[in-house]
């Protein structure tokens, strides 16, 4: 993974170990976001991933709990992510990759389910 990828996803690639770079400032549905960018190679417009992992482990992976791993894929429907039975849609790459650079304040909006 790039470095971009890697600052904005809060953590190393599949398949790195195990390890992770904190960005202390992000929240897990922006890590989430992030890691989700991170497994396409499209800039823009629509697409599609398969979770390289199941939840529990991907929860793991990103330092989350697999309770917060579900409401982060919760919040993402908000901007047009949606995951069935691992395969995940982003209807808008460059709307993902602008919350994953909100400010953490910011982001907190989607706790509320108010949209940016």
């Amino acid at each position: 993974m790039n470095a971009f990828l890697e600052r904005i996803s809060g953590v190393a690639g599949p398949g790195a170990a195990g390890s992770t770079t904190k960005l202390i400032s992000s929240t897990t549905t922006q890590r989430l976001g992030g890691y989700l960018l991170s497994l396409t190679e499209a800039e823009l417009g629509r697409a599609s991933v398969q979770l390289p992992y199941g939840k529990r482990v991907l929860a793991s992976h990103l330092e989350m709990r697999p309770e917060s791993l579900s409401r982060s894929l919760n919040k993402l429907k908000q901007l047009g992510v949606t995951e069935s039975a691992g395969l995940v849609t982003i209807k808008d790459i460059s709307r993902l990759r602008e919350f994953c650079f909100e400010d953490k304040d910011e982001a907190e909006l989607l706790r509320s389910g108010s949209q940016t």
